[in-house]
């Protein structure tokens, strides 16, 4: 991450060197600009509308108008052109550092959230893309997850959904989501989809008339893509994705399915495998090939965390009893007052 200060004395001295870079320069922003160029659009109007969310920009700015746009690139080139700098120094950077660790056989995995922020550069370039109101620009529905064992009420992700159920439009939802997903694979070498299920079926949250979401609860489930979906990415990105699909939660027979029938990797979270019923999926002797086994991901706390102050009584026998045999179980100290245990 630039500190602010340190990345602009930076730049400064990047235009001293300008020619130097020239050639590199350019090349990056040719490869790159189905991204680039509305990245840095998006990132020098915020900073100069006082870091308001686009919705607020002028009309002309927050609609993506061609003429708005051309403008402030005639009046702020320097201010572009640092946008551009922090993101070709952070990709000569990590290149530098992936080609480093796969040197050593370092598999680097990334994770890809299924939705994108509403302030982003995507939303605001490819508002067609999403529910989406079109005079307001508001969401017309909101992302989230209705009430389970996690969070009584439901979660409001106050994210928008992808207009996946517009025949017009799912095409070009697809082509945006190949780029994205190609862009990815190109800096990273596995991609973890963050909420699986959302590409299998989503959870839509309503807005009242002001446009603001009602509660999780309100929300229903809405079939997307799922199978047409990976088809376009495997047609246009090979059959054997490198992707971990976070196959978790409250899921579904469909989800697996999907899963399955395009042959993802899917996810064994050992902190989940002794607080179900005994011989569950989590538990490692049921961890198929096809899977990534994690103690925990970054939804739960940390191993250490977890086996201190979040587990019951119960889950720490059958821990336990799991990794050690019965016979030598007077091996282990247990503090009965404290539950705390301390293995010999």
């Amino acid at each position: 991450i630039f500190d602010l200060h340190y990345s602009k004395k930076a730049f400064k001295n990047f235009q001293e060197q300008l020619n130097r870079f020239h050639d590199s320069l350019e090349k990056f922003i040719q490869e790159e600009n189905y991204w680039l160029d509305d990245y840095v659009l998006f990132m020098t109007i915020k900073e100069l509308q006082n870091k308001h969310t686009w919705s607020q920009w002028p009309h002309g700015l927050k609609y993506h108008e061609v003429d708005a746009l051309q403008e402030i690139r005639e009046k702020h080139q320097d201010l572009i052109l640092y946008y551009i700098f922090t993101q070709y120094i952070f990709h000569l950077q990590w290149s530098e550092l992936k080609a480093y660790a796969n040197k050593f056989e370092i598999t680097i995995i990334g994770d890809m959230p299924v939705y994108v922020d509403y302030a982003s550069a995507d939303v605001w370039a490819h508002t067609h893309l999403f529910q989406i109101d079109e005079e307001t620009l508001l969401p017309s529905v909101v992302s989230g997850f209705p009430p389970d064992d996690c969070s009584a009420e439901g979660q409001n992700w106050n994210m928008p959904i992808y207009d996946w159920n517009n025949e017009t439009k799912k095409p070009q939802i697809f082509k945006w989501w190949i780029k994205r997903l190609k862009r990815a694979l190109e800096v990273l070498d596995v991609v973890r989809i963050d909420h699986f299920r959302g590409l299998e079926s989503y959870w839509s949250i309503p807005v009242d008339k002001n446009f603001i979401p009602l509660k999780p609860i309100d929300g229903e489930w809405v079939k997307a893509p799922g199978a047409e979906f990976f088809t376009a990415l495997t047609k246009a990105l090979g059959e054997d994705l490198p992707l971990v699909v976070e196959d978790l939660g409250s899921l579904t027979t469909e989800t697996f399915d999907l899963r399955d029938q395009f042959n993802l990797t899917g996810i064994r979270i050992l902190q989940f495998g002794f607080g179900f019923y005994p011989d569950n999926m989590y538990r490692p002797h049921n961890y198929v090939p096809n899977c990534v086994a994690y103690t925990g991901t970054h939804d739960n706390p940390t191993a250490i965390g977890w086996w201190t102050k979040h587990t019951e009584h119960y889950e720490k026998i059958a821990f336990v009893n799991y990794i050690k045999p019965a016979e030598k179980f007077d091996e282990y100290n247990h503090d009965e007052e404290q539950d705390n245990w301390t293995i010999q």
